[in-house]
C-alpha cells in the first residue's frame, strides 16, 4: 500500500506543475489566467507535503531526512530502470548477474507444476 501511495501521489507533482506552467503561458481568458498560478501553488504545496511525509518515513527507518528531496528527481528514473530490466528479463528469459547470464525457464516450470498438481488431484 505504501508503494502504491508513493507512486500515485509523488509522481503527480510533475504533471500538475507542467499543467500550471502551460496555463500560465497560455491563458484562455482573464479569469483563467490565474488558473496557472493556482496549479503551480498546488503543485508546490503537494511537493512540500510529500517531501515532509517521505522525510518522516526515512527518519523512522533510520535514514537521513534529507534523502526525501532526492525521491522525486531520482525515484522516477530508478523505477523505470527496474521496470525495463524486469521486462527485458521476461522477454529474453535470461538473468544477468555479475557478467554471467543465466537462462530461466520459470514459465515452463510453473506450467509443468500446475499440470502435475492437476494430475495428482485427479488421481485422488
Amino acid at each position: 500500500m505504501g508503494m502504491t501511495f508513493l507512486l500515485q501521489c509523488c509522481f503527480t507533482i510533475v504533471p500538475a506543475a507542467a499543467w500550471g506552467v502551460y496555463r500560465t503561458l497560455h491563458p484562455t481568458s482573464l479569469l483563467h489566467g490565474y488558473a496557472g498560478a493556482a496549479w503551480l501553488a498546488l503543485a508546490a504545496a503537494h511537493f512540500g507535503l510529500m517531501t515532509w511525509y517521505l522525510s518522516v518515513i526515512y527518519h523512522w527507518s533510520g535514514n537521513p531526512r534529507r534523502n526525501a528531496f532526492l525521491f522525486l528527481p531520482l525515484g522516477g528514473p530508478m523505477l523505470m530502470a527496474v521496470f525495463w530490466r524486469g521486462l527485458k528479463m521476461c522477454v529474453t528469459k535470461k538473468v544477468e548477474w555479475r557478467g554471467t547470464a543465466y537462462s530461466h525457464k520459470m514459465v515452463a516450470n510453473l506450467a509443468a507444476g500446475q499440470q502435475e498438481q492437476g494430475t495428482q488431484v485427479a488421481a485422488r
